[in-house]
């Protein structure tokens, strides 16, 4: 059906791995995020683009969440430059990366703190003014939620709110356009979803649940995989960090003229959220109640094998 001619799509995008290819060209990505408190987000988010194919994975965090991150896995590149009370230096020492990195990934285990708030809205500002691919999660959401003009009206950002941070983004935007007519919590969610994208210029909005809802205002469509009832945390870091890789490949296909058949960040979201929910219900039918994020990890390279490799 229609979704198994999504897959293909996505399938024809994946690189192809030959001997000529240089480090790098699988995809660098980087993961703005990460707090005293939560280094586990952004290490989810930025293991995840490895196990799906990523050649390096960056996170810009702050000097208190590097060394724990540091040694979850040395083979992801931390760079302790996200420091809130160093404005003006942090934004240099973290933007002068953006040009060596294909998609970034905004959010992860953030925090809410003003200082932070107020670093990270630059960074984004500066990501969307160099035309960056982008993904907006968690604490990110939050940030952009009291400032939606930051990425209105940019098309090639990804936000991934759950169905709390939908709810509070659909307020925000809501308050934008009086004049305009309210987005009612009477309609269905798709459309919901669908006029929140298309008040917000057309960006793209995965509305997270039991069945995801992807939409860039002009057309919708739904990620009905079944995963499982199991709502463990880091869930959504993997599925935001292989949004972030997907979306690199997604849009280098659309470049080299080989274009998908819906826009390649409706793509890259489906694809992502096609394989998050693989990734959980194969690891739920192992662990049931006592899967963790890790165990989604772990199952990951299969899932993905199985699922988008070109089948030789």
């Amino acid at each position: 059906g229609g979704m198994d001619s999504i897959v293909e799509a996505f399938k024809a995008a994946v690189p192809i791995l030959r001997y000529s290819l240089h480090k790098g060209e699988c995809g660098r990505i980087g993961v703005i995020g990460g707090s005293k408190e939560y280094t586990g987000a952004p290490y989810f988010a930025g293991v995840s683009t490895m196990r799906a194919g990523a050649d390096a994975a960056h996170i810009f965090c702050p000097d208190s969440a590097a060394v724990a991150i540091k040694s979850y896995n040395p083979d992801i590149i931390v760079h302790p430059i996200l420091t809130a009370d160093e404005e003006d230096k942090s934004l240099d020492d973290v933007t002068q990366w953006y040009s060596r990195l294909h998609s970034l990934v905004i959010g992860p285990g953030l925090g809410r703190e003003d200082g932070m708030m107020r670093l990270v809205k630059k960074l984004i500002k500066e990501a969307v003014a160099l035309k960056k691919n982008v993904v907006i999660d968690a604490d990110g959401l939050f940030l952009i939620q009291h400032d939606l003009e930051v990425i209105r009206g940019y098309d090639n950002v990804i936000l991934t709110p759950n169905v709390m941070e939908f709810k509070r983004l659909l307020n925000a935007a809501n308050k934008l356009d009086p004049i305009k007519e309210d987005i009612s919590e009477h309609l269905t969610l798709p459309e919901q979803t669908k006029r929140l994208a298309s008040k917000l210029g057309h960006l793209t909005v995965v509305c997270k649940g039991q069945v995801d809802i992807i939409s860039n205002g002009h057309k919708v469509i739904e990620c009905t995989t079944i995963g499982s009832p199991r709502r463990v945390s880091g869930q959504g870091d993997i599925l935001s960090g292989s949004i972030g890789l997907f979306l690199f490949w997604t849009k280098m296909a659309e470049k080299t003229g080989n274009a998908p058949p819906i826009s390649a960040t409706l793509l890259a979201a489906y694809a992502a959220c096609h394989m998050t929910k693989l990734c959980n219900a194969r690891a739920f039918s192992v662990y049931k109640r006592s899967m963790l994020a890790s165990d989604m990890l772990s199952v990951l390279p299969e899932v993905f094998a199985s699922t988008f490799e070109m089948q030789s």
